[in-house]
């Protein structure tokens, strides 16, 4: 079982990043991007964390790895940061 506290931060930073979103939107600005790519990234891995606690077979986490980083590469496009999945790669 997941820790509930985490699926509590989930929800939290899914209402953080929509809110950074619409900013982004209105005030475009490379401050606000990173910020989201932050919310985003620690999403992410958060996710993968409940994923696995709740028992997901091995390819349905293999799967949300694979959608999280194309949408975290897509997200923070070729700003340098570094690929926050890299060491997870299997194969």
């Amino acid at each position: 079982m997941p820790d509930p506290s985490d699926a509590d931060n989930v929800e939290r930073l899914q209402d953080e990043i929509d809110e950074s979103l619409e900013n982004l939107l209105i005030f475009p600005t490379l401050k606000g991007l990173n910020r989201c790519a932050d919310l985003m990234e620690e999403y992410f891995r958060l996710e993968m964390k409940v994923l696995t606690a709740r028992g997901n077979d091995d390819a349905t986490i293999v799967e949300g790895h694979e959608r999280i980083r194309v949408i975290t590469s897509a997200t923070l496009g070729r700003g340098g940061r570094k690929d926050p999945f890299a060491s997870c790669d299997s194969g």
